[in-house]
């Protein structure tokens, strides 16, 4: 929900304030959060009224009052399984946490329902040559290496349709009939596929304006190498509101040093010591919310990638955003990281809800 803050209260609060500030927000429940904005509880407006009718007084803690174990799911979870598990516990609302517990999100069922990207096309960038991951790409492309005998390709298209997003394009160049011949038009999935075909390397985004005829509303660029739950409808709605031009989905990464820093002085005096220090970036995750007209900013016939796209944009004063997102996400880029997705869907650590 865009406006989910407006619904937290501290537990400190008063029976009266929570019938206050559940009248006006029109939310018919509250997040109880408590100073390191860990969600400790919920109180719904039926848990108000039981209150009230069992004599408690206005000045009743909400701690006497609220639900100390909501249910709640991570941002792993995609929107199709929060519909299926909101319809099974017969709730309206559902928190969204992070590991630590800590708010993100609050789901209404009503919104998810009216998921904002259902009918949203997606284009997914799988002409790459995948050197990296050699020998496993001297015969297949890359976005067809399997994890637990499934496309990586195939996994990517079953999350995007639990997001509504049925209409793919899927740009390739390289072994691209390979692609083309097992997906075909994607009805076997129940989706609609068409194919961008590239003359030449086109780059990460070139060959989006082979096809730019056919995107007049903001669409979903992804790159065909990564396993993500990201929440898509989250992310589009994000962009949608910031009003950007374009967005980056980034994710969190922790840089650790493994030995001891030393800072030194012009002297050479020791200033300080510091043991195995980590510093915090954002990284790009390959997930991007493009609108139409980005498109200009792509030259015709020429190696474009989205690093010059984005430069551009910044360079024309464009609006480009990031949206943070703390669901599950690894990149297929070499041997190691393949393996250890592949251990992951073997493992449960990340599944498709659509993979067999």
């Amino acid at each position: 929900m865009k406006d989910f803050k407006k619904s937290i209260i501290a537990p400190e609060n008063t029976l009266k304030e929570a019938l206050e500030r559940i009248t006006e927000t029109a939310v018919q429940i509250l997040l109880v959060v408590d100073h390191d904005e860990r969600l400790i509880g919920t109180v719904t407006d039926g848990d108000l009224r039981k209150a009230v009718l069992k004599g408690l007084g206005h000045e009743t803690p909400l701690t006497q009052v609220m639900n100390p174990k909501p249910i709640t799911i991570t941002q792993d979870v995609t929107a199709h399984e929060a519909i299926r598990l909101m319809q099974q516990r017969d709730i309206r609302y559902l928190p969204v946490v992070n590991p630590e517990g800590k708010i993100l999100d609050l789901y209404s069922f009503k919104d998810l329902l009216a998921s904002p990207t259902h009918g949203v096309k997606a284009v997914l960038m799988a002409g790459g040559r995948g050197t990296r991951l050699r020998p496993l790409t001297y015969e297949i492309p890359k976005p067809m290496i399997k994890l637990a005998d499934q496309p990586v390709l195939e996994i990517i298209i079953q999350q995007l349709m639990t997001f509504g997003i049925d209409h793919i394009f899927i740009s390739t160049n390289y072994l691209g009939e390979m692609i083309q011949n097992y997906f075909k038009d994607g009805s076997q999935l129940g989706c609609k596929i068409q194919y961008i075909e590239e003359p030449k390397e086109l780059g990460t985004v070139g060959s989006i304006k082979i096809a730019s005829k056919q995107f007049t509303e903001p669409f979903i660029v992804m790159n065909s190498d990564i396993l993500t739950k990201c929440p898509m409808n989250r992310l589009y709605e994000f962009h949608q509101a910031q009003g950007n031009t374009l967005t980056v989905a980034v994710k969190k990464y922790l840089n650790r040093v493994p030995y001891g820093v030393v800072e030194i002085d012009p002297t050479s005096q020791v200033k300080s010591l510091i043991e195995k220090p980590s510093r915090e970036y954002l990284i790009n995750s390959g997930i991007y919310i493009i609108s139409p007209e980005c498109l200009q900013h792509i030259p015709e016939d020429t190696q474009f990638d989205m690093t010059d796209l984005i430069n551009n944009l910044l360079e024309s004063g464009q609006k480009v955003g990031a949206y943070p997102f703390d669901a599950y996400w690894t990149d297929i880029g070499n041997i190691n990281d393949y393996e250890r997705a592949n251990q992951d869907i073997i493992a449960g650590t990340f599944s498709s809800s659509n993979q067999k």
